[in-house]
């Protein structure tokens, strides 16, 4: 549901996510402002509040129809700037603006964003629920605990929705997840499923091997105090 190779995407802040379940088209249109006057910012296009120029960009860049600059600046002026980021491609952007959708197709979008904004560039990453469930919640930090996630998202944080939404998202939003003998689990939207397991199998023999040679290391200082 996610790759194309002339896709666009809005890349946006997380925190604009935030109330998306119960107010999705504000939500969205916040995050294409923003990405609409932060891509004329990029592309140095001059008086970037004009309205006409931010249409032009929407239309050029994001075949979209519309953009609002001057709520974009806002956004913009709003946000700090290294707030994590996620990307979100511009068919499924409209496919969830024109059409519709369930609570739970929207908890599994932002599911999908929020793994997205952990995982940046890397191949993979091991990940908790909380942490995930805090950037679900449009937070860049983990929360101390699940009583701080957002209100709407609490029932979703159970051990059934959880399982649900990591199926969904392994079925049909390409994610790769592998969770055997961690506390946590890892994803991937890079790798394949035996890559992805690979690597973690890999790191977890490096570890060990690490920590048996510490161990030697540890005992050997030890005995050698001990016969001085």
């Amino acid at each position: 549901m996610e790759k194309g190779n002339n896709e666009r995407y809005f890349n946006f802040p997380i925190n604009l996510l935030k109330g998306f379940i119960n107010n999705t088209e504000e939500c969205l249109e916040n995050i294409r402002d923003y990405s609409v006057y932060d891509t004329m910012l990029r592309l140095n296009i001059e008086n970037t509040t004009c309205e006409d120029i931010a249409i032009r960009v929407a239309k050029s860049y994001y075949r979209i129809d519309y953009a609002d600059s001057f709520n974009g600046m806002k956004l913009y002026e709003q946000i700090r700037e290294n707030y994590p980021k996620t990307g979100l491609n511009v068919s499924i952007f409209n496919d969830f603006y024109n059409n519709s959708k369930s609570e739970f197709e929207k908890v599994c979008l932002l599911s999908f964003l929020a793994i997205k904004s952990i995982l940046q560039n890397k191949n993979y990453c091991l990940i908790t629920n909380l942490y995930w469930y805090s950037r679900v919640s449009g937070l860049a930090n983990k929360v101390s605990n699940e009583s701080l996630i957002s209100e709407d998202l609490k029932k979703y944080f159970t051990r059934h929705y959880i399982t649900k939404i990591k199926d969904e998202l392994q079925l049909n939003w390409g994610l790769k997840e592998y969770s055997m003998g961690v506390r946590g689990f890892y994803v991937s939207f890079n790798l394949s499923l035996k890559e992805l397991i690979e690597n973690v199998e890999l790191k977890k023999m490096s570890n060990r091997r690490k920590k048996l040679k510490l161990d030697k290391k540890k005992i050997l200082i030890e005995v050698l105090r001990d016969i001085k």
